[in-house]
């Protein structure tokens, strides 16, 4: 008897599956998550892009936050674009930390949040350019340490957004950090 039931086993299994409408492309909706509620966004690699189509939706369903939590020029029309020199990077990156000042500074979850995995994906891109710059090798060094610095400061940051710490005080104690770290990479671009 107990043969039977482990014979039965997988085909109950497909059955209940079939049943329930998996249809093996996504996971089931209790488990599947938005990229703001799991953390900081993985740097991408330079020219990398979605592997899904984007015709017909817009990024609503991907835990973008509302045009209004980005800067002006990162509303609605966002479209994943990186910039292509480290002087654009360096300028998007100011506009960035300044929205997530302000929400962090007001305690407000909503309009730091996105810009922090924005911050994620840009500062990615840092090291590339900064080698496609042909920096000297000393500021080059230093623009990727103060990237990666910056990365560690915001990725708690990226915690405490998610968590119940208070906002303003995680940004005092990060704020210095990251200060420093944009003077490094505003610094190297000056030049």
């Amino acid at each position: 008897m107990p043969r039977l039931a482990l014979a039965l086993s997988p085909a109950l299994l497909v059955g209940a599956l079939a049943l329930a409408g998996c249809n093996g492309s996504a996971p089931p909706a209790a488990v599947a998550k938005k990229q703001a509620d799991i953390g900081p966004a993985l740097p991408a690699a330079k020219g990398s892009h979605d592997d899904h189509d984007h015709a017909g939706h817009d990024h609503a369903s991907h835990g973008s936050a509302p045009a209004e939590a980005l800067p002006a020029d990162e509303g609605e029309a966002h479209d994943h674009h990186h910039p292509e020199t480290l002087a654009e990077l360096v300028g998007e990156l100011d506009k960035l930390v300044a929205v997530v000042k302000e929400g962090m500074e007001a305690n407000v979850r909503e309009k730091a949040d996105a810009p922090v995995h924005e911050l994620g994906h840009f500062l990615g891109d840092v090291e590339g350019l900064a080698k496609e710059a042909k920096l000297p090798a000393d500021v080059e060094t230093a623009v990727i340490a103060a990237s990666e610095a910056l990365f560690t400061a915001f990725d708690k940051i990226d915690i405490a957004i998610h968590g119940a710490d208070d906002l303003a005080k995680v940004w005092g104690d990060e704020a210095a950090g990251i200060e420093a770290g944009m003077k490094t990479l505003k610094d190297a671009v000056a030049k």
